[in-house]
Formats: C-alpha cells, structure tokens, sequence
C-alpha cells in the first residue's frame, strides 16, 4: 500500500510551526509506512490558509483568530498563542544610583504612543486593536508598526517605539529573544496586565483569557515586572479539506496520525 502524502502549508519560514511541521516531515518520512508531508512554505498564516482555500494544500497550519476556508475542518490545536505587551523601562545613566520606570506602565498610557508588533499578519494588528477597544483606549490614537520575526535588531533600535508587542507560544524563541534584545536596548520590560481579557473571550469565542506565569520569560535573575492575565487564541491549527484523489477515510487516518505525532 502506498503510503499518503500530505501537502500542507506553513509558514513563515523560520518560525515556531515552520520548524514543527519541518520535523514531523522528518519524523514521517523515516518512520512512517502510511503517511508522508510535503511542505509547502508560506510567508505566513494567512497565506498558508489560502493555499488551502485555493485547492493547492490539503492542510494547513493557521490561527483561530484568522478566516478560515468555508469548508476547512480542523484536525489538532497544536498549541496556544498567548499575547505579551511590554513597555521598556530605560537604561539608567553611567552615573545615576536610581533605576529607570517604564513611562508606559498599563494599556490606558497607549493612547498617543506608537506599539511595535511582531509580526506581520494582519491578525497581530486586529487583536491589538480588539485589546485597546475593551480596555477603553481609542484604536486610532495608537500607532502600530510591524516588523517581521526577522527584523527583532531593527525592533529595538527603534527609538520611535514606546511599547511592544507580540503573539506566539510561551516557549516562543522569536518572544523570548524579542524580549531579551529590547531590554539591552532600552531598559527591563514592564509587561502590561491585560485586564480586560476575561471580557475579550466572553464577547469573542476565538479567544481565551490565560494566565502567563511570572518571569515565564526570564528566571535568572527575575525581572522585576511580571505578566498577567491576557488573552489566547488557538494557536496553530491543523486544518483539512476533502481530498479528490483520496478517498475522505484515508485522508481522515492521514489527518488523525499528523494529530497524535505533532500535539505539542
């Protein structure tokens, strides 16, 4: 019996689901007599989902936040994205004995500032718009810019920038090392508690409100600063769409093998 190939769309390349599916085609390719993955490289999410809308995928790795294909399933939550917001606190001077506060200490203090998001898919600026509607803050007096996971350097340098922001898994390493650079850049992060989050997912199905365990993101030593409550989407999915060459059973086995390999 010939075994199954897959194709499945992800992206961009470099990131945290590039690299999952990347191994699991690995893994498949070696281990496995009925399934094989053939990837198909994306810039991002969105495009991977319309690979899949179009035809030229049978799965693909998105977001729930994002619009899926009217006649897409989902087959596994591989795992959760969770929203840091941070502010920088400023390096002290050569000569000052007292440390730097963030000036931007709560989500209220964005309004007339401008949010640096990591990431370039739209849904990064929706929900941070979707953040600064229930927390009270008008959308249009927050700027935004975004910088793709490969521009962290350029993100800190940027003196323009007053808060960040960023979406991905807690052992996310494109949070972690985005996190790490602006605070040599400009000062310990002040992450900012996402009150309202509880309210985002009571209005918003697409979203949960989680709690992000203290100094997740830096144990030695702790920054002062810790993270709260925010809200999370369901991260990642594995989404199919009926097969013509297939019959659905087979693809059906296909989708619930990539489940019970992948689930992080």
């Amino acid at each position: 019996m010939q075994p199954v190939t897959l194709r499945i769309a992800v992206g961009p390349p470099g990131s945290d689901d590039h690299k999952v599916i990347q191994a699991a085609a690995e893994a498949f390719a070696s281990e496995s007599r009925t399934l094989r993955l053939s990837l198909i490289t994306t810039d991002g999410a969105v495009e991977a989902l319309a690979q899949l809308g179009a035809g030229k995928a049978h799965l693909a790795v998105g977001r729930g936040d994002l619009e899926m294909p009217t006649d897409a399933q989902t087959v596994a939550v591989v795992r959760k994205n969770f929203v840091v917001l941070w502010s920088p606190s400023g390096l002290a001077g050569k000569n000052s004995k007292r440390r730097p506060g963030a000036k931007i200490k709560e989500i209220a203090d964005l309004a007339g500032h401008r949010v640096g998001v990591i990431g370039r898919t739209p849904a990064n600026a929706a929900l941070l718009r979707v953040i600064l509607s229930a927390c009270g803050v008008e959308a249009d007096k927050v700027a935004v810019t975004q910088f793709g996971a490969d521009q962290v350097e350029q993100l800190a340098r940027d003196p323009t920038l007053n808060a960040f922001m960023a979406v991905g898994p807690l052992d996310s390493k494109i949070t972690s090392d985005a996190i790490a650079a602006i605070a040599r850049a400009r000062g310990d992060p002040k992450f900012l508690a996402i009150d309202a989050s509880e309210a985002i997912a009571l209005k918003d199905p697409r979203y949960e409100s989680e709690e992000i365990p203290p100094s997740v993101f830096n144990t030695n030593p702790a920054w002062r600063s810790t993270c709260s409550t925010t809200p999370s989407s369901r991260g990642a999915r594995h989404c199919k769409r009926t097969r013509p060459n297939r019959s659905a059973a087979q693809q059906q086995a296909a989708a619930s093998r990539l489940h019970d390999d992948v689930r992080m």
